[in-house]
């Protein structure tokens, strides 16, 4: 028998193997759903699929907080806010002191500041998007700034370490629109399209030997400029991404050109 969760803390570790030790794949954020799919035998772990992109991971039995399948259900069918702060707080009914929210955090059932988590409420001041935004683009320029010089982290999600595929996927995110987790998985999703005709808000995806390992978001050479970001000349293209950190660089049919260092990473 199944059982449903939400995840109440700034981000909840996803672990390929049920230790503290194993590697760190994923992690929900604030709001999230999850289903528990099973209980390790030494009752520590739980094996727990997200509701957001169905992928998979061990989480400490601890950090579980339950909901109802009713409140599931609800949940699901509604169009909920998504934090669009790089850091803000909520308070839980059970707790003294503020959780700290992550950008593109989910605000279940926001009311302006009330938040609906099955058996409690809670408080949270913020900036939030409801739905799909008019105009996208705005929503994803200012979500890059958000993130900008977060620290690389891999299984990473929020603005204090993050990767590659959790960046492209936060910020589809707050646009409302759902992404795989790893960008292998993002690569077969949407249209593809010749460089040339890419402008910002399509995703660049990158490969070695055959396999996909690397994703940024595309800007045009305006939008790049809003980062106080020149691009050298002959090149009309620069990406956000998550390499050593959240940065812009420049984009062409050779790869990615690291603006700092003067050389192709990809």
């Amino acid at each position: 028998m199944h059982s449903f969760g939400i995840c109440t803390l700034s981000a909840l570790s996803m672990r390929t193997e049920p230790s503290d030790k194993s590697e760190l794949c994923n992690q929900l954020l604030f709001g999230e759903l999850y289903t528990a799919l099973r209980l390790h035998e030494n009752g520590k772990w739980l094996y727990i699929e997200s509701e957001w992109d169905g992928y998979k991971g061990w989480i400490s039995a601890l950090s579980h907080y339950t909901i109802s399948e009713a409140y599931f259900v609800r949940y699901r069918l509604g169009v909920h806010a998504v934090m669009t702060e790089p850091i803000g707080k909520a308070t839980l009914q059970t707790q003294r002191h503020p959780t700290l929210i992550p950008y593109s955090a989910t605000l279940p059932f926001w009311d302006k500041k009330l938040l609906d988590l099955d058996k409690q409420n809670a408080v949270c001041l913020t900036k939030a998007q409801v739905g799909k935004p008019t105009n996208p683009k705005t929503t994803w320029l200012q979500g890059i700034v958000a993130y900008l010089n977060a620290p690389y982290l891999w299984g990473g999600r929020t603005p204090l370490g993050i990767d590659c595929s959790g960046f492209t996927q936060n910020l589809y995110k707050a646009v409302g629109i759902r992404l795989d987790r790893d960008a292998y998985q993002q690569a077969m999703q949407g249209i593809a399209r010749p460089l040339a005709e890419a402008t910002t808000g399509d995703l660049a995806f990158f490969q070695r030997d055959g396999r996909v390992i690397h994703v940024g978001m595309v800007l045009n050479a305006k939008d790049a400029l809003a980062f106080d970001t020149s691009l050298p000349t002959g090149k009309t293209l620069a990406i956000a991404h998550a390499l050593d950190t959240v940065r812009i660089d420049a984009l062409d049919e050779q790869g990615i050109f690291n603006l700092q260092h003067a050389y192709y990473t990809h």
